[in-house]
């Protein structure tokens, strides 16, 4: 079974609260070949210097193209 990384373009999603020399990937989508990934995002809102969290968020959108057995 072949395993992906949907979101293995993205450099970083921990950002310690805007701490540049802290950027680091935390977090991971893994997902086998029946399932095919249509949109990735972060959500990376920061208003007044409060961000959502001390990562961003990931979202995808995704498909299931084959049975699952």
């Amino acid at each position: 079974m072949h395993i992906e990384d949907f979101i293995s373009g993205l450099p970083y999603t921990f950002h310690n609260y805007g701490q540049k020399k802290d950027f680091i990937k935390i977090d991971y989508v893994y997902a086998s070949e029946e399932i095919k990934c249509k949109q990735i995002g972060i959500w990376s809102d920061c208003r007044n210097q409060v961000y959502l969290s001390d990562h961003y968020p990931v979202c995808t959108d995704m498909d299931l193209i084959g049975g699952l057995s």
